[in-house]
């Protein structure tokens, strides 16, 4: 029998573990459910920021987004769901998608998760 040896690559050893930082694309963003409610009517969805008491209405595919940012998702996340949901590539998804998210961020209705 073979023990495994911890200082190989591919083993998490102490001294070989990533000090990257994650990035945007990396980090999880969950909505703000401390300042914000919301309401799916048909494929839209109406979002209440109750702090500055700002409507915004979303769209299908803001819609779809907003589903999985309520559950907590990264950009690719959201990426994989808007070119399942729309007839989008993905490099187009990916711009609309970092555009969504930093509406959203600016307007403090998600942040990291």
């Amino acid at each position: 029998m073979t023990v495994p040896d911890p200082t190989r690559p591919g083993h998490d050893h102490p001294d070989r573990r990533s000090t990257r930082t994650p990035t945007r694309a990396d980090r999880p963003y969950r909505v703000a459910q401390d300042r914000v409610v919301w309401r799916e009517a048909g494929d839209e969805t109406v979002v209440l920021d109750t702090t500055a008491s700002v409507y915004f209405g979303l769209d299908r595919s803001g819609t779809v987004l907003w589903r999985r940012l309520a559950a907590g998702a990264d950009l690719a996340d959201l990426v994989a769901a808007l070119t399942a949901d729309a007839p989008v590539d993905a490099v187009r998804a990916t711009a609309d998608v970092a555009a969504f998210v930093d509406a959203l961020r600016e307007h403090g209705l998600i942040r990291p998760a």
